[in-house]
Formats: structure tokens, C-alpha cells, sequence
């Protein structure tokens, strides 16, 4: 199913009351219990969904088509396909009439080759409309790339198929659903549970289709086993997804706020006295401190005082000192599995913006340094989680051991529970 289209607005009933404005009807190819046709109306395309001949007659499968359209006709976001009415057609019996999207499934479409700007789009697009989705209480149950179509004209996202869907609202049809490749486990192991994790998860498989060698430690918490140890939310993903994105601007921001405060650096002067000269120097891969030549004569302190300086120096030894006792761990071989060394950063996130606003506090709020201040905190911070994270990727998953054999399943649920009372 990679063809659909792209009309807009509520149909009224009357439109079709008559055949004789269908000019067109060609099925498409379909996999399931579904028959799909794009059809032609007053020169517009459009998407019939019925039931395949064999199901028609079954309650479940006609319950199947009315709850996918009662959920699916309260949707109304541009990166999702609109239900637009209910017909009852001669050719394919009970149906659903929806637009036309003309484009690719995701997989098609990244068989071309996309640049790096057009696949961000095209995360952000999909993470949008499934935080829109979940804002309704509705979970989809079957994210795969047959079901995101990137359309021809702007490759904007759409997701479709909701014939999976489930909502809070139905006490019905909570049987086992999704594809397996991309469903969580719970979807088949305790069905009428699930939240909107199930989503989460799909989402992380299709986050490693589309950015194989970027984003894994995202793609890789998306997908965990335990649902506990996964984004709690789609917001959450997306302020992941959106910290890894801005981390260079945050450093070229840095750079060039240093040099703008060159021209109107405060100048001290001390005659006759031999002392240091000492700048902060930003890099993008690390925060040092550099020390310059004996000056005789005067002491030029240029962008920071000594003080900030001084500020920022301890900055770093103290947030390097909240991750020490993880790094240490993990060069003893205490730490041995990715999902405890993971569970580690919750607290060091906590602590760093703890430290970061109870130092800002003590600075003067209108002082470039202030500003300066959270800047600074945001690259230390980002140095650190790089040495960290180096580490980290290193290890191996308990979950992949499992599959591999090599841990029972109660040492992996061992593991498991312990790294969910960290994250906590």
C-alpha cells in the first residue's frame, strides 16, 4: 500500500448519494482481511477500505472497520490520513471512504537516498503526529514502514492504518495485534494491558531504519524489553532526539559568545607586578583551562575575570565528579550490562541541573557571565556524557545475551529490575 493523496475537509454524505459520479475504481494491492481501491469522484482521488469476500459475514472483522473508523475520523493532524465517511458499497460492501495520499511507504522512500535534513523531517513529522495521537488517548499498535507513507509533493509524513488502533474508551477487541517485527513483546504477551510504550517502540525500530549510525542510544532505550525502561513518552523522545541535534550550535554558540565579548572585556591593570595571564579556551571537544606566558608589567584578563573563571573550573570538576563512581564501575566490572550503565545517567541529569540553577543563584542575573553560565554548564555536561557513553556503548545488552543463550531469563530480569530502581 504506497499510494494514497491529499484532500482536506469533511465530505457530506450527499456528495456520493449517486454512482454515476465515479468515473474510476482499480484496487490496489493489500495484505490482511482488507481490500483496498482508489477510486475517482467528481475528478478527485480518493481510498475505499472493505473487507475481503471471506470476511464480510464475520461480526469481528465488521467491528474491526467500525472501530478503525471511529477512531480514526477524530483525527485531524496534517502527518495523519483522514477517514472521511462510512459507505456501504456495492462492489466491497461495509467500507471506509479516505484520501488519496500520493507517496512512498518509508521503506520505498529510503531506498533513494534521502539527505540527513530530509530524514530529520521526517522523524520530527512522525514523532509529531504520534505525540498527537497519544494526546487522544489512542495508542496505533502497528508503526511499521508499510504504514508511513512520505508523500511525492514535499516529503511530508503520513501515518495510516489504524486498523490496529485501540483507544481507552473500547472494552472490545483487545485481542493481540501488530507486526512482530516492530511490535513490543507485551503486544502479544498481555495484550489488554499495553499503553502507549507499544508505540514507543515501534518507533525506535523505525528510528534505526532511517538513522542506522546516529541516534542508537535513542533507538536502543525505545526498544528495550522492559517497557519500565523505555521513554516514558513521546515528549521525552523528542527532548532526547532534540538535545543530540542542537549540541554542536550549543558549542559554536559558545565560541562565538566568547569572542563577542572580546572587544569589551574588562581590562585590569597591575604595574609593576608579574602574574599570569589566564583565558578560558572552548573547544568542542573538551573544556580546559589554558595558561598563557608570564606578562610583566600589567595582568590582561580578557572575556571572563578570574572569578567566572574560577567558576567554570570548578564546574567541571564537580559535574565530572557526579558520573565518576559510573565510569569507575565500569572500569572495575561492576557495571557489566548496558541497561544498568544507562540507568545511571536519570540521576546525573537531575544533579547537573540541580548544580546549574543553584550556582546560578549566586551570580548576578544581569551579568553576561549569567547567561554565559548555562552555556557552559550544557557543553561540560556534553564532554562528559561523550567519555561516558564511549564506555557505555561498550557494553553488552542483557537482553541480547538472553536471546544469545548466555543469561536465563531470571538474570535478566535480575538485571532488569535493577535498572528500573535507578532510573526511579
Amino acid at each position: 500500500m504506497n499510494q494514497e493523496s491529499s484532500s482536506s475537509g469533511i465530505i457530506k454524505n450527499d456528495f456520493f448519494d449517486t454512482e454515476d459520479t465515479l468515473t474510476s475504481y482499480s484496487e490496489l494491492a493489500c495484505s490482511g482481511f482488507n481490500r483496498i481501491f482508489k477510486i475517482k469522484r467528481s475528478g478527485k482521488w480518493f481510498l475505499l477500505k472493505g473487507l475481503k469476500a471471506e470476511h464480510r459475514a464475520n461480526p469481528v472483522y465488521i467491528e474491526l472497520l467500525k472501530k478503525e473508523f471511529a477512531i480514526t475520523s477524530q483525527l485531524d493532524h496534517p502527518n495523519i490520513v483522514k477517514a472521511l465517511s462510512k459507505e456501504n458499497d456495492s462492489r466491497i460492501g461495509p467500507a471506509i471512504l479516505m484520501e488519496y495520499i500520493d507517496g512512498d511507504t518509508l521503506d520505498v522512500f529510503l531506498k533513494k537516498n534521502p539527505s540527513k535534513n530530509i530524514r530529520l523531517k521526517v522523524v520530527n513529522e512522525l514523532l509529531d503526529a504520534l505525540q498527537y495521537i497519544h494526546s487522544k488517548q489512542i495508542i496505533h499498535r502497528d508503526i511499521k514502514p508499510s504504514n508511513i507513507l512520505i508523500t511525492h509533493n514535499g516529503n511530508n509524513v503520513k501515518i495510516i492504518d489504524f486498523g490496529l488502533s485501540d483507544a481507552d474508551g473500547y472494552a472490545v477487541l483487545k485481542q493481540a495485534a501488530g507486526t512482530k517485527k516492530y511490535a513490543a513483546p507485551e503486544q502479544f504477551s498481555s495484550p489488554k494491558s499495553i499503553d502507549l510504550r507499544v508505540d514507543i517502540y515501534a518507533f525506535g525500530k523505525i528510528l534505526g531504519l532511517i538513522f542506522p549510525k546516529k541516534y542508537t542510544s535513542i533507538a536502543k532505550q525505545c526498544t528495550q524489553p522492559k517497557r519500565e525502561l523505555r521513554y516514558d513518552n513521546i515528549h521525552q523522545v523528542k527532548k532526547a532526539i532534540t538535545r543530540r541535534q542542537r549540541l554542536p550550535y550549543v558549542v559554536v554558540g559558545i565560541l562565538l559568545s566568547i569572542v563577542a565579548l572580546l572587544p569589551s572585556a574588562v581590562f585590569m591593570y597591575e604595574k609593576n607586578v608579574v602574574q599570569p595571564t589566564s583565558v578560558i579556551v572552548q573547544k568542542i571537544d573538551t573544556v580546559v583551562i589554558e595558561k598563557r606566558d608570564t606578562v610583566v608589567v600589567e595582568k590582561q584578563v580578557q572575556g571572563y575575570t578570574s572569578s567566572e573563571q574560577a567558576i567554570i573550573d570548578k564546574a567541571y570538576r564537580d559535574i565530572s565528579a557526579m558520573l565518576q563512581p559510573a565510569f569507575q564501575a565500569i572500569d572495575k566490572g561492576e557495571i557489566v550490562y548496558y541497561e544498568i550503565a544507562h540507568a545511571q545517567l536519570n540521576s546525573f541529569y537531575k544533579n547537573v541541573q540541580k548544580y546549574t540553577n543553584q550556582v546560578a543563584q549566586t551570580l548576578d542575573k544581569h551579568s553576561l557571565f549569567y547567561h554565559e553560565w548555562f552555556n557552559a554548564t550544557a557543553v561540560i555536561q556534553a564532554e562528559i556524557l561523550n567519555q561516558y557513553t564511549s564506555k557505555m556503548d561498550a557494553l553488552p545488552w542483557a537482553s541480547e545475551l538472553r536471546q544469545q543463550g548466555k543469561l536465563s531469563e531470571a538474570e535478566l530480569q535480575a538485571v532488569l529490575d535493577l535498572a528500573i530502581s535507578l532510573n526511579k
